[in-house]
């Protein structure tokens, strides 16, 4: 794949990557974070690994706001609901994120070991509807891709309607195969904010129900405080109330 370096129009920044951090208000005024549980990989020794929704710049993106939009759909298989009231596409993740309809982003810096220029990663903070069933239509979904893989024929419905999902594609022996880039997440989780903040504070949680990416963890540390916050505010008005 084909990575690029986007710069950013406010800032003269090098943003090489950008995700997606979905959250949401449960009725105690808590906050839960969405993660994805990664496919186990051969250099991960953890089997609950968990990531938020993003990856590096390409080449053809055309800001880092797509670029967030494309990892999100991709590694979500557009499961998660973000976009309200109208068909969730590629495109109306990208509108609403260029429109500012979120409740952060948060860039965190790192320096290259070769180059020694100031590198950007950019995270969205996204709140969203509790959807109890998140798991569910995602497994659901995944599933029915599995399903159109082991399809030969294809005047099959299920063939057919393979053809038109972006997450599959069309090999030169006519099978359908699911793109590796839509296949990195295996699962969708809710994880409470004091616990997520928890284990990224005490490496001595790792290798039980949660290990973050190294990288997302890193990440994380800079961003929980804002959320932390912002849950503080939840409560104290709740109390009020």
């Amino acid at each position: 794949k084909n990575h690029g370096v986007i710069m950013s129009e406010t800032q003269h920044e090098k943003i090489i990557k950008a995700a997606i951090l979905p959250f949401c208000i449960m009725p105690d005024k808590s906050i839960s974070l969405v993660l994805g549980k990664t496919r186990l990989q051969k250099w991960v020794k953890s089997t609950h690994l968990h990531s938020d929704f993003g990856g590096k710049t390409d080449s053809n993106d055309c800001d880092y706001f797509y670029t967030a939009a494309r990892e999100f759909m991709e590694e979500t298989l557009g499961q998660i609901n973000i976009v309200q009231n109208t068909y969730q596409t590629l495109d109306s993740v990208y509108k609403k994120l260029k429109n500012k309809e979120y409740f952060a982003c948060i860039k965190t810096h790192h320096y290259s070991k070769k180059t020694h220029e100031k590198l950007t990663v950019a995270t969205f903070l996204v709140c969203i509807p509790f959807q109890p069933d998140i798991n569910l239509t995602f497994q659901t979904y995944r599933r029915e891709l599995t399903i159109c893989t082991s399809i030969a024929t294809k005047n099959h419905p299920l063939f057919k309607w393979g053809l038109k999902q972006p997450a599959l594609k069309l090999q030169s022996n006519n099978s359908l195969k699911i793109k590796q880039c839509y296949n990195e997440i295996e699962a969708l989780k809710y994880f409470g904010l004091k616990y997520v903040d928890y284990v990224c504070t005490n490496k001595v949680l790792y290798n039980r129900q949660l290990t973050l990416l190294h990288n997302c963890r890193k990440r994380l540390l800079k961003i929980l405080p804002v959320l932390r916050r912002y849950q503080d505010i939840l409560k104290k008005q709740k109390k009020k109330n």
